[in-house]
């Protein structure tokens, strides 16, 4: 009995291992870096607002003026932390309780598109990525 949880342990960090190597390379792929040292001419909000007024046939001016870190108010920074995640200040980095949800819920897609692509003869796919 020990051989054999001694073994699920080993899976289990083998797993672990690649999933953390899959991870790593995965995230070299979002070209980021540029962002420290230029600022973007348009954001992914940018284009949805453009998208809409487009969609409605309104105007749209947008007036965009970057300050400085020093010039953002404190209170401010934090809102803005909040909005993003509200649990950012009692947890250590990493929302376990979020992350489980998530792989609960891709799992879940993926077993329910896997039953549908058995029968239609399709591949299926799903991502915790892009939920």
């Amino acid at each position: 009995m020990l051989k054999w949880f001694r073994r699920l342990g080993l899976a289990a960090i083998g797993v672990l291992a690649v999933l953390a190597a899959i991870a790593a390379v995965r995230v070299q792929s979002f070209p980021v870096g540029s962002l420290a040292t230029r600022i973007p001419a348009r954001t992914a909000l940018m284009l949805q607002r453009e998208r809409e007024a487009q969609a409605k046939r309104r105007p749209l001016h947008i007036d965009q003026r970057w300050v400085g870190y020093d010039s953002v108010s404190p209170l401010l920074r934090r809102a803005i932390l909040i909005a993003e995640d509200d649990k950012f200040y009692s947890h250590d980095g990493l929302d376990w309780y979020e992350i489980r949800a998530s792989a609960r819920a891709s799992s879940k897609r993926r077993s329910s598109r896997f039953a549908w692509s058995a029968r239609s003869g399709s591949a299926g796919s799903s991502s915790c990525i892009s939920t």
